[in-house]
């Protein structure tokens, strides 16, 4: 029996996904004895995602394990990033900020949560952007390797 394009879809970005999670967890873990090859597996991570097309709400559904009427909630209230198809008629997702929904989501679902989730997942991507920048994160590596410097 034939896949649908739907059924296709869903593969070939749940792959990816899972991919991307497998790198980076190596950038985590290498992250404080080779920060530089870290920062490369999370360009060749970014890399990968950048390729995936827009998701549907359908994909978008499956992959976070919620409804879509969930789905459509989250991207109304700026938690999924939408992007309009080249006909502006359906509703699709930007893949990079789907990759990391899911990836809370899944931590979440772990710990046992899996209601209410919309404000927990919020709350860990504005924290992801803050240790993301890139002062921060030197100041962090300084003081793992105890670069530090007495404050007057």
């Amino acid at each position: 029996m034939m896949a649908s394009a739907l059924e296709r879809e869903y593969e070939r970005i749940e792959d990816t996904f899972d991919r991307a999670e497998v790198l980076d967890r190596t950038a985590v873990e290498v992250s404080w004895q080779l920060p530089e090859q870290a920062r490369k597996i999370q360009s060749v991570m970014r890399g990968m995602l950048e390729d995936v097309p827009p998701v549907t709400v359908v994909t978008a559904s499956r992959l976070l394990n919620i409804n879509r009427k969930t789905v459509a909630e989250w991207a109304d209230r700026g938690l999924l990033i939408e992007v309009r198809t080249f006909d502006g008629r359906r509703r699709h997702f930007e893949p990079i900020r789907l990759h990391q929904v899911r990836h809370v989501v899944r931590q979440l679902h772990a710990a046992g949560q899996s209601r209410h989730l919309v404000d927990t997942i919020w709350y860990h991507l504005e924290d992801q952007t803050v240790l993301d920048r890139e002062d921060l994160r030197t100041s962090l590596q300084q003081m793992h390797d105890g670069d530090v410097v007495q404050a007057y």
